[in-house]
Formats: C-alpha cells, structure tokens, sequence
C-alpha cells in the first residue's frame, strides 16, 4: 500500500460519484475478474458514461483528466499526494 494506491482508490471513488457506476464492476462479476481488471484494463472515459451527472462540458473534460491521472495503471504517473488530487478537482 502506498500513496499511490490511495489516490487510485479516490480516482475510483470520484469516478462512481460523478457517473453512479463503478469504471471496472459488472453486474454478476467475480472478485477474480474484477481484481483482473483493475490490473488490467483502462479505466473508461468519464465523458462516455451514460450515468455522468450533468455539467459544463469544460468541467467534465477537466474532470476527466483528473480521474485519468488518478487512475493512471502507471503509479508514478498519479498524482502525488491525496492534497494535488484534491487541489486540481477544486481547480
């Protein structure tokens, strides 16, 4: 566990809380599958969710980007710190 991971757990928790859906679970999936995934798979783009709340289209691009960089599969490309992620959602 590390900065990094804590930051991947915020980037999905911001990603749910704007589109109401997890980026990797599917109805019906194992732990398996979904462990595989997250390993795996890209996250998809915020913009292509059907659930994403409703706002400026500046702001979900922006947003989008943010949840990119913190679901990054590369850690050292994430966000530092828990505070950068926190500063560019409030940007």
């Amino acid at each position: 566990m590390t900065t990094a991971t804590d930051v991947h757990a915020l980037g999905l928790l911001l990603f749910e809380t704007l589109c109401g859906a997890h980026p990797f679970r599917t109805p019906g999936q194992s732990a398996e599958s979904l462990q595989q995934a997250l390993r795996d798979s890209e996250a998809p783009r915020l913009t292509h969710q059907a659930g994403l709340i409703d706002m400026p289209k500046a702001w979900s691009q922006d947003l989008e980007r943010v949840v990119a960089k913190a679901l990054d599969k590369d850690p050292g490309q994430r966000y530092a710190s828990a505070l950068e992620l926190g500063d560019d959602v409030r940007a």
